[in-house]
């Protein structure tokens, strides 16, 4: 049984085959980006795209404010985003409260 105080990071990847989960290219790992989900490969959290869009954040303006991100990827974010909005809004409050 793994020692749960060896300090080792975990990630916890969500993903499946085909590519039509909600949470393909979607990762969280304990201590990056306070454990939110994000794009893998990124510490971009899933939140911030939602906010950003709430905002009025274009999917154009999206890829030119995080150049490394693709169109595939903002579309996996925004599965994620449908198939985990209590979780999403919720990151989005206790950001906006801090």
């Amino acid at each position: 049984m793994p020692n749960k105080s060896s300090g080792k990071k975990v990630d916890q990847v969500r993903s499946s085959p085909a590519g039509t989960s909600a949470s393909e290219g979607i990762v969280s790992r304990q201590g990056v980006c306070g454990g939110s989900a994000c794009i893998k490969g990124t510490r971009i959290p899933i939140w911030v795209l939602e906010r950003a869009r709430q905002l009025g954040a274009t999917e154009t303006k999206l890829l030119e404010m995080y150049p490394d991100l693709s169109h595939p990827e903002l579309a996996n974010a925004w599965r994620y985003v449908d198939s985990h909005r209590d979780e999403i809004e919720q990151q989005i409050q206790e950001n906006e409260d801090f």
